[in-house]
């Protein structure tokens, strides 16, 4: 089902936003960086109050290594998972070894949350259970913003609809459909 063509919304307009980013991970943080380097009208809304919730010790092996496509996230060499790694201390460097020349998940995650005060237009604390197309074909999230489109940045390999109910609209994206920061760049060109 395709939904109507729809205006453009402001960031004036209400607190409405062009497009709404859902999941504070490594690919919802991307996203909404390269939102931002289009000068796109967007918010990124996280259900925790911080980013990189799915790498929390109680969500995954803390010894669990991060592969080389998640260390990519970003092509700013001054938002690297290198540049924060040399901005730490050699006590913290020690606690939090590379394991093979990658960061464990407690590394990686502490870098997610570093980048996350990099970026603005985050929501932490913020859940969206509610999705529904108006009749002017925008997106409505928890009956208070309303865009013209989502992208889903809700879990590793497997994005969750929170809803299920506009799984059929072009409006939504899943961020895995965006692999390369090329991609998302593109999907904010055409924001733009």
């Amino acid at each position: 089902m395709k939904s109507p063509e729809t205006a453009p919304l402001s960031h004036g307009d209400n607190g409405d936003f062009d497009v709404a980013v859902i999941g504070a991970g490594p690919k919802g943080l991307a996203m909404q960086h390269a939102l931002q380097q289009h000068d796109v009208s967007s918010v990124l809304f996280e259900a925790r109050n911080r980013a990189g919730a799915f790498f929390a010790p109680n969500r995954i092996n803390r010894r669990t290594t991060i592969t080389p496509h998640n260390l990519e996230i970003l092509p700013d060499p001054a938002l690297s998972f290198q540049t924060y790694l040399r901005s730490r201390s050699p006590s913290y460097q020690r606690r939090y070894p590379l394991v093979r020349g990658f960061p464990s998940s407690d590394n990686f995650r502490h870098y997610l949350q570093w980048l996350s005060q990099h970026i603005s237009g985050l929501r932490f604390s913020s859940p969206i259970h509610h999705l529904a197309l108006t009749p002017d074909g925008h997106i409505q999230l928890n009956r208070q913003h309303t865009v013209a489109s989502v992208v889903l940045a809700t879990g590793m390999g497997a994005p969750r609809d929170p809803t299920g109910l506009v799984r059929t609209s072009d409006r939504v994206i899943h961020a895995d459909e965006q692999n390369t920061h090329a991609d998302w760049a593109e999907f904010a060109a055409e924001k733009d």
